[in-house]
């Protein structure tokens, strides 16, 4: 009976330190060169919910505003993307800062190309973070 709890215990030992090397992967290093501006978003989406690893998320994406400066649609999505990351991390501020930035850009005529849905995904969860942050003079 003892020889099998100390099997169990090196066991559970042996999965515990599987699961925290999985869990710790970083952003990667660098981004292939002919990866589609598509990818870049697949990537991001696999990294943050199959793997709840935001760095890497946050990499793509951040990589992706910068490869691709012309391509304005695309970016306010990845903005909101980041945005809605520091979201879920709970860094309110930064992602209310982020938020309203994207709605500042759908003020200006360019925005008759951009998808709808940054901006209402964006005023919903602005909502929401304003309802959990006390205001300034509140303070």
């Amino acid at each position: 009976m003892k020889i099998r709890r100390n099997q169990l215990f090196v066991i559970f030992l042996i999965i515990t330190i599987f699961l925290i090397i999985a869990g710790c992967r970083g952003a990667p290093k660098e981004i292939p060169e002919n990866l589609y501006p598509e990818e870049y978003f697949k990537n991001a989406q696999i990294a943050m919910v199959d793997w709840g690893n935001y760095k890497a998320a946050l990499f793509y994406y951040e990589e992706f505003i910068k490869k691709f400066p012309d391509m304005q649609g695309k970016i306010i999505e990845a903005e909101y993307e980041i945005a809605f990351i520091h979201y879920r991390r709970k860094n309110y501020i930064e992602a209310e800062q982020m938020f309203e930035s994207i709605l500042d850009k759908y003020k200006t005529p360019e925005s008759a190309y951009y998808n709808e849905w940054p901006r209402v995904l964006s005023e919903k969860i602005l909502a929401k973070i304003r309802k959990k942050m006390p205001k300034s003079d509140e303070i």
